[in-house]
């Protein structure tokens, strides 16, 4: 599993500018109800705007699920779940798009992030990209 952060957006006017946070991720290692990634510290202040998932490897094997949501300090987001589902996880290339955030998506330089997942069904195969754009302040 790696990590990137792209700035790709500045607004020099507002002080603002977006980043893309991607998390490659092996499906068979999503077994339990856990975090796959925990506690990062951004060290900005900044704000969770959007996600979604774009699958590598596709799945095959029918009836897996699991979701994936945020937590900032071990409280989830309301909102930016994605629901990676047999039927979804194919082929290559599809783009699944978390739900819209509502609230709980704000966070500052001290606090921590995480990526939690909720299974349903074990995956037994699949790979993909979870994508998280960031809205930070300088």
């Amino acid at each position: 599993m790696g990590t990137i952060g792209v700035p790709i957006q500045f607004d020099t006017g507002k002080r603002t500018y977006y980043t893309t946070w991607v998390f490659n991720m092996l499906m068979v290692k999503m077994t339990a109800t856990a975090d796959l990634v925990t506690q990062i510290t951004p060290n900005f202040d900044g704000e969770i705007v959007k996600t979604y998932w774009v699958q590598g490897t596709a799945v095959t094997t029918p009836a897996k699920s699991a979701d994936l949501n945020l937590e900032i300090n071990g409280i989830n987001l309301s909102g930016g779940t994605v629901a990676l589902t047999s039927a979804t996880c194919t082929p290559l290339g599809k783009v699944i798009a978390g739900t819209t955030i509502t609230s709980g998506n704000v966070f500052e330089k001290g606090d921590t992030v995480s990526v939690e997942c909720t299974i349903t069904a074990a995956f037994t195969e699949g790979d993909g990209n979870l994508f998280v754009l960031v809205k930070g302040q300088w």
